[in-house]
């Protein structure tokens, strides 16, 4: 089995919006578009999309399923004790719970072990509901 998060990139990669100046008609306010375009370059050059096609066409031949999960919350939410508060999530890098009193991990090892929990849940989930639909 193989998760993935479900991301929205098209909304992520989508332009910044102009922000008109209230004091000077037909101007506008700066509005960080040099930086969200070069934001937007980066997450398209990673090419999500062509390696989860890649990874469907092959998994076809293995066997292995592949889960998409909502990606809310994943990057914030503990994976020992189950806890979400944006504070916990020190740095880009460093997670550290605010409830438990388990150790600091680096936020993508965090966030991966609940991408895989969900997927784990979700799997089983829909194992069981094949399993009653099978049933007489």
């Amino acid at each position: 089995m193989v998760v993935l998060e479900k991301l929205p990139t098209k909304n992520m990669t989508r332009r910044a919006q102009p922000v008109e100046d209230p004091n000077s008609p037909g101007r506008y306010l700066p509005n960080g578009a040099a930086s969200k375009s070069g934001l937007n370059k980066a997450i398209l050059s990673k090419g999500w999309y062509r390696f989860e096609q890649a990874l469907k066409s092959v998994s076809r031949y293995t066997g292995t399923k592949v889960i998409k999960v909502p990606a809310a919350l994943t990057s914030l939410r503990c994976s020992a004790c189950g806890h979400v508060d944006p504070k916990s999530r020190e740095s880009q890098a460093v997670f550290r719970c605010t409830h438990c009193s388990r150790p600091a991990e680096h936020a993508d090892v965090n966030a991966a072990k609940n991408i895989l929990a969900a997927g784990r849940a979700f799997g089983l989930n829909a194992d069981s509901q094949n399993a009653c639909e099978d049933d007489p």
